[in-house]
C-alpha cells in the first residue's frame, strides 16, 4: 500500500521533567521546562495553521494537578528498577510545600489545550503512566502492563482514548509490544530503520559511539533518508509507525542549525517523491527557550511541507490516521480489547 505524494507526520515526546530526571539536574534545566508552557500553545497553533496532524506522546503523570492528585492514582504494581536513580516514584516532588515545581512536573491545562485541537489532526497518545523504561533491569512485563493500564484509566477519565504509544528511550521488546496489542493498542513508533538507530537508548557500553555515529548522521547522509514504507499491521493488529529524523532545535552555530535543518527538508522530499512516509520528532521542551528562533525553524519545515503538498500531493496524518488506513487495506483487520482477549 502507498499513498500519492507520500505521508508527512509528526510525534512530539511530551514528557515534561520526568522523562529528563535521570539525565540533568532540575535546576540547569528549569528555563526549557517553564518554556514547554508557552512552545505547545504555540505549536498547536503553527501545526493547526498549516494542516499538520501530530501525535503527542504525553506521560500519563503530567495529566494530574499535582503530586498528592498524582499519588491517589498509583498502580499497585510499580517497576523495581536495580538503579534506583530511574525511579520516579522514589522521588515525587513535593507540590504541597513547593508549588513553584507544579509547572515543571504537571500540565493538565496542557493536555486539555491539546485535546481542544483534535479536529485539527492533534492526537493525544501514550508516553506510558510514568515514562517506564522497559528495557533496564528490574523491570518486567507484569509491571510494564500495570503502567499501561494506569496510563489507559487516566485517559479515559479525561475523555481521551488511545490508539498511538512511544516507548521512552524506544526500549521495547516483543513481550511489551503484545501487551500493547493486547489493551488495545494500533500504532507505536519504532526504531529509526537505518541500523544506527535500532538499539534502544541505554547508557550502556556503546552509549557515546552510538550517540557519536547518530549526530554524525544528523549532519551528513551516513545512513540514508530514513523514509518510512506503509507498515503492515502485526497478526495482533499492532502497526509500527518507525520515526525517521529527530528535529533539533537551534544551537549558535548556523553551519550546524543548516546541516541539520536541509536533512529534514530532503527526507521529506525524498518521501513524497516515492509515496513513502517521513515521521519527524522531538519533544517540546526542545522549544522551551529561544521559542522565536525554534518556531522559525519550525515553519521552514512546515513551508516545505505545503509545498510538497503542492507539488506531490503529499499529505499529513497522524500516527493513528496511519494505523487506521493501514487496516483499511490490510487483511488482517484490528481487533479490539475485547475480541482479542475472546481468541
Amino acid at each position: 500500500m502507498s499513498s500519492a505524494g507520500g505521508i508527512f507526520t509528526v510525534s512530539l515526546d511530551f514528557e515534561l521533567y520526568w522523562g529528563l530526571r535521570d539525565l540533568i539536574a532540575l535546576e540547569q534545566y528549569r528555563a526549557q521546562l517553564e518554556g514547554v508552557h508557552r512552545a505547545v500553545p504555540a505549536l498547536l497553533q503553527y501545526f493547526s495553521s498549516a494542516g499538520v496532524h501530530v501525535t503527542w506522546a504525553t506521560v500519563g503523570f503530567l495529566f494530574f494537578r499535582d503530586s498528592t492528585e498524582l499519588l491517589a492514582h498509583l498502580p499497585a504494581l510499580r517497576p523495581a528498577y536495580r538503579e534506583a536513580r530511574l525511579d520516579p516514584y522514589a522521588a515525587l516532588p513535593d507540590t504541597e510545600r513547593h508549588p513553584e515545581l507544579i509547572p515543571l512536573y504537571y500540565a493538565p491545562e496542557l493536555v486539555s489545550r491539546i485535546q481542544a485541537h483534535a479536529r485539527h489532526g492533534q492526537e493525544i497518545a501514550s508516553h506510558s503512566f510514568s515514562h517506564y523504561y522497559a528495557c533496564e533491569p528490574g523491570t518486567e512485563g507484569a509491571s510494564f502492563r500495570a503502567d499501561m493500564e494506569a496510563m489507559l484509566a487516566v485517559a479515559r477519565s479525561r475523555g481521551i482514548t488511545l490508539r498511538s504509544h512511544v516507548f521512552p528511550r524506544q526500549q521495547y521488546g516483543t513481550g511489551e509490544l503484545g501487551i500493547l496489542s493486547e489493551l488495545g493498542f494500533r500504532a507505536f513508533r519504532g526504531s529509526t530503520p537505518a541500523f544506527i538507530h535500532r538499539f534502544p537508548e541505554r547508557r550502556d557500553c556503546y552509549f557515546l559511539l552510538k550517540r557519536g555515529l547518530r549526530f554524525a548522521d544528523a549532519l551528513i547522509n551516513l545512513s540514508g533518508h530514513h523514509t518510512v514504507d506503509w507498515p503492515q499491521p502485526s497478526a495482533a493488529g499492532l502497526v509500527n509507525v518507525a520515526g525517521s529524523r529527530f528535529l533539533h532545535a537551534g544551537t549558535s552555530s548556523e553551519t550546524l542549525n543548516r546541516l541539520r535543518l536541509q536533512r529534514v527538508l530532503c527526507g521529506m522530499t525524498q518521501a513524497a517523491r516515492s509515496n513513502r512516509i517521513f515521521h519527524l520528532w522531538w519533544h517540546p521542551h526542545n522549544f522551551g527557550v529561544q521559542l522565536e528562533q525554534n518556531l522559525q525553524r519550525l515553519e521552514q519545515v512546515l513551508l516545505h511541507y505545503q509545498d510538497l503538498r503542492q507539488r506531490y500531493g503529499m499529505s499529513s496524518l497522524n500516527m493513528g490516521e496511519i494505523a487506521s488506513r493501514c487496516h483499511r487495506h490490510a487483511s488482517v483487520p484490528f481487533r479490539t480489547p475485547q475480541e482479542f482477549s475472546a481468541t
